[in-house]
């Protein structure tokens, strides 16, 4: 799997601008595409989708757009008139799975890719994940006034967007630092006011502001690989993971590169 490389964390984190757009999330977090196949997947916050499979929303319509000759690879990418979409791709072949779309000789979900959103290159950022080929901000975070932030940690949003502590924020509560505390390996740590676990923190993994990339988890304070597990709604049966680890849980069902024995995030 393809790596993208870390950035600098800077306390909380703004989502990249495409095209010269606004690319703020909704409030809920989710957000929708608008069929732009620019290097970063768009997420103008206009529509709320949760489309099934591997279905993307286009303007609030699920669609395949591994075969669907009106958005072939990406939304309002039409095919000519008599071509067929095989694998997002007009007049393309057959090699790669149901769902899934061609991209560069690889066969990727753009339903839940964070690499090819949407469409083929299309990246989402580091705190973001890809869901109904939509980025949006990861499960453990919320979006405020266009960040991607972790309400149970950060002091400028302690439990809520509006809620700033003159401390720490520990477990969405502003308490004095010196209640830093737990986690899983027994032991939290400070950054810069956020109380946070390096053990799984996405945003803090190993290290304060040592993030993992958009397609990566933080699991035993690595940065993991993962990618979703194509085609299938479960573990359970499922054959998509191959020598990497099948997990489910906020990001879906997904395939996690861990060790031997280690267990899912």
């Amino acid at each position: 799997m393809r790596h993208l490389l870390a950035v600098a964390w800077i306390g909380t984190w703004a989502l990249p601008a495409c095209g010269g757009k606004s690319t703020a999330p909704a409030a809920d977090g989710d957000a929708d595409t608008d069929g732009d196949t620019d290097t970063d997947a768009d997420t103008d916050a206009d529509t709320d989708a949760d489309c099934p499979g591997a279905q993307i929303s286009c303007e609030g319509a699920c669609v395949d757009v591994s075969t669907d000759a009106a958005h072939c690879g990406a939304c309002d990418a039409p095919c000519d008139p008599g071509s067929s979409c095989i694998a997002g791709v007009c007049g393309g072949s057959d090699d790669c799975p149901v769902g899934s779309v061609s991209c560069d000789g690889e066969c990727r979900d753009a339903s839940g890719d964070p690499q090819n959103c949407g469409a083929c290159g299309a990246e989402c950022a580091d705190t973001m994940r890809c869901a109904s080929g939509i980025c949006t901000c990861r499960p453990e975070l919320i979006a405020c006034a266009g960040l991607c932030v972790d309400p149970r940690s950060d002091p400028s949003h302690c439990g809520a967007c509006e809620s700033a502590c003159a401390d720490a924020c520990v477990d969405g509560a502003c308490v004095d630092p010196a209640e830093c505390g737990g986690g899983s390996s027994g032991e939290w740590t400070l950054c810069d006011g956020a109380c946070v676990d390096l053990e799984s923190d996405s945003l803090h993994c190993d290290g304060c502001g040592q993030p993992c990339p958009a397609d990566g988890v933080c699991l035993g304070g690595e940065c993991r690989d993962y990618e979703p597990a194509v085609g299938c709604d479960s573990c359970d049966g499922c054959d998509a993971c191959g020598d990497t680890t099948c997990c489910e849980g906020d990001y879906g069902t997904i395939c996690v590169d861990t060790d031997e024995g280690e267990g899912c995030p």
